[in-house]
């Protein structure tokens, strides 16, 4: 079992081995809804399988069970947050970053 955690920036989420390593998710098909839906899963234990890539810290997720989450819970929590970023960016002024509602945001 590992914990899920964030980091201090707003999408670096992954897990931490007992011996204190941090290694990230890689922000693919699989890994995008955990990152998306980080709220639900940190500070939790999972079970994690995937493709390691030592040199940069990276896991890709072929699968994850979240101690207490459903995988229906994780993508809709991801889907909602798809949807907030979907209307940061369509409210998104000519050469200005969007705006990014980072308040709702619980690390």
């Amino acid at each position: 079992m590992w914990t899920v955690y964030t980091r201090d920036t707003l999408h670096d989420v992954g897990f931490k081995l007992e011996d204190g390593t941090l290694w990230s998710f890689v922000n693919n098909k699989r890994g995008h809804d955990v990152i998306r839906a980080h709220h639900l899963v940190t500070h939790k234990n999972a079970q994690i399988t995937g493709w390691l890539y030592p040199n940069a810290h990276h896991i890709e997720l072929d699968s994850i069970v979240v101690e207490g989450v459903s995988s229906k819970g994780i993508a809709k929590a991801a889907w909602e947050e798809d949807q907030k970023i979907a209307q940061a960016l369509l409210h998104r002024k000519f050469g200005k970053a969007p705006l990014v509602v980072a308040d709702e945001h619980h690390h």
